[in-house]
């Protein structure tokens, strides 16, 4: 009861914003948190009920959030990882996919909208058809980023894919990694690449990097759970900005491979450029997984 109180105490604070939630207006809107603590209150609760109550009656709520971005398509902007579970693996990997134009009409072509609902293919031909997801979902699991809910809706459906029973699917892609994630998207189509990187020398990873990057359409890092990995930000030109500390257990999309300077380029959460040294990203990463167009 305790915490149910704290909970609602937090979202009364707020009570404005989410009467008058609007997600197309970008003003008075609710904030992730705020919806993370209403996605946590039991749906008895009184308040729980008048705030679903009240965003249900706005025009429009939910609803003028589209599939896409109406002026740049699709885009990794789009993607905002949750607050509350592991998703980086998912996310990683639809990250990678907007950044590059085949990745990007590989997403056009699997992501769907079906009336009220949306169909997503994943591997292997297994179509998922998932309704809308709700803004408590978008709230605690990927974040609604204004950018279209394509992520959202593609991480329900692959959720669905591992647990469809359950009542928040989007909880099944937690800990997931790179490899999974690539299996569930693909399923075996593509030439996938999936390295081990403690198994493989500076000089074998340098060969492969040097003739996989230049052409896929999803590359893909976990870093290991234990383990704290300094990495230099970058901006647009490649200028050193400041040293930064990765996330232990995180999955990184790879944005490229210099193989003059030996050097990998990832992105961080907040889509910022990082680097590392070749020899850097084999030693603190656990595995590498790449997908090239099958054709």
């Amino acid at each position: 009861m305790v915490g149910v109180r704290q909970e609602a105490v937090g979202l009364l604070r707020n009570f404005d914003a989410i009467a008058s939630l609007n997600p197309g207006d970008g003003v008075g809107d609710i904030s992730s948190s705020d919806m993370a603590r209403l996605h946590r209150m039991p749906a008895e609760n009184p308040l729980a009920r008048q705030i679903n109550h009240d965003m249900a009656a706005v025009p429009g709520n939910g609803l003028n959030e589209g599939l896409f971005d109406r002026r740049s398509g699709v885009t990794p902007d789009a993607v905002r990882e949750s607050n509350q579970i592991n998703d980086s693996a998912l996310m990683s990997a639809m990250s990678s996919l907007a950044g590059n134009e085949r990745g990007r009409q590989f997403i056009l072509q699997r992501v769907e909208q079906d009336g009220n609902n949306f169909r997503v293919r994943l591997g292997n031909g297994h179509t998922i058809t998932t309704p809308r997801p709700g803004a408590d979902e978008m709230g605690a699991y990927g974040q609604d980023s204004r950018h279209g809910i394509w992520p959202n809706v593609v991480e329900r459906a692959v959720g669905m894919s591992l647990h469809e029973d359950r009542l928040r699917p989007q909880a099944a892609v937690e800990h997931l990694m790179g490899q999974q994630v690539v299996r569930s998207l693909f399923g075996n189509s593509g030439n996938q690449t999936h390295l081990e990187l403690q198994n493989v020398s500076d000089d074998a990873l340098h060969t492969r990097l040097s003739n996989i990057s230049h052409n896929a359409m999803l590359m893909t890092a976990d870093l290991g759970a234990g383990t704290a990995a300094g990495a230099e930000r970058v901006d647009a030109r490649g200028r050193y900005m400041s040293t930064v500390q990765l996330t232990a257990g995180h999955t990184y999309p790879v944005d490229h491979y210099d193989a003059a300077a030996r050097t990998v380029y990832l992105r961080n959460p907040q889509h910022e450029m990082v680097r590392m040294p070749l020899y850097s990203f084999r030693q603190n990463f656990l595995n590498f997984d790449s997908v090239q167009p099958p054709w």
